[in-house]
Order: C-alpha cells, then structure tokens, then sequence
C-alpha cells in the first residue's frame, strides 16, 4: 500500500470511529470465511459495521481521539464491529456468536468513549433492547399517577352509589 492510501485509510478509520456510538475489536483467528461471513451478515441486519482492520493504521487513526485506550489492544488479526446506532446491538450478536464459536475472541470494546472489558460488555448485552428500558421507564413514571386518578375515581363512584342508593330508598 502507497503512502498516500495508508494516509487517506487512516482518515476513513478515524471519521467512522468519531461517529460511533461503539466498537468491538475481535481476534478471529480460527475462524473459517463462512463463520465470518455469518457474522457479518448478523451484524449487517443491525446496522453494524464488521471489517478487518490494520492494526498500524487503526492506532494512527485513535490518536488524540477517545479510542486511544485501545491501541495496545491491537495485536494480531484484529476485525471491528462499529456500531453509529444503538451502542449495543453489535454486543449482543457477538456474545451470542462467541458463545457459539469459541474461536473468536475479545479484545476490548468502547461505548461512548469509555473502554470496556468482556464481562462489562456481556453484562450490556444481557440488558433489554433501548425501547423495552424507555417503555419500562414510563410505566414506571406513570405508575403513581394512574394510581392517583383511579383511587378518585373510585372514591367518587363510591359517592355516586351512596347517593343513588339514598334516592332509591327514598323512592
């Protein structure tokens, strides 16, 4: 590779790790093409990126950036799995896929600018997806007021049936 294409390939890695909201770095040596190939399409379905990487460029490409924490991470075959989206959709493909294939194994991932390790990353992608924690959230924030509205209606039903029950007796 010419110098110019090393310069222009650090750029790219350095622009799409700036976007991302997460990446896992992933030794997979030991895996076959069709191994790979399956989890990149796992990945591609959640809008994930899986390449390989060069480890050389990558490390230019983290300095001065919030990825700088891993450049002593990167050693040997070394692929990534980007994330611009949900920071933790790419987690949970790869944990399940690692648990599947042993071969492939964990380096160092980085959410949101902070460097985490395999059970940090295991114990996110345990966790529901975004929308199941932001449904829960509002159920919960909406809890004491549902149960603040039903026990005046209920009080004010009790009211009615007391005073219905005077005007029937009356009758």
């Amino acid at each position: 590779m010419k110098r110019v294409e090393k310069e222009t390939k650090v750029v790219g890695i350095h622009e799409v790790l700036l976007k991302a909201s997460s990446a896992v770095f992933l030794d997979y040596r030991g895996l076959n093409v069709e191994e790979i190939t399956q989890l990149r399409n796992q990945l591609r379905a959640a809008k994930v990126e899986f390449q390989v990487i060069k480890n050389t460029l990558t490390r230019r490409a983290t300095e001065g950036t919030r990825y700088a924490a891993i450049s002593e991470y990167l050693k040997g075959p070394t692929a990534a799995a980007i994330s611009k989206g949900d920071p933790v959709a790419g987690f949970k493909i790869i944990d399940t896929f690692a648990r599947e294939n042993p071969k492939l194994k964990f380096k160092i991932a980085v959410v949101e600018g902070r460097a985490i390790d395999q059970k940090q990353m295991a114990a996110l992608a345990d966790l529901p997806p975004r929308e199941v924690l932001l449904a829960t959230l509002l159920a919960t924030m909406q809890a004491p007021v549902t149960s603040f509205v039903r026990v005046m209606a209920g009080t004010l039903s009790g009211l009615l049936n007391v005073m219905n029950g005077i005007k029937d007796s009356r009758a």
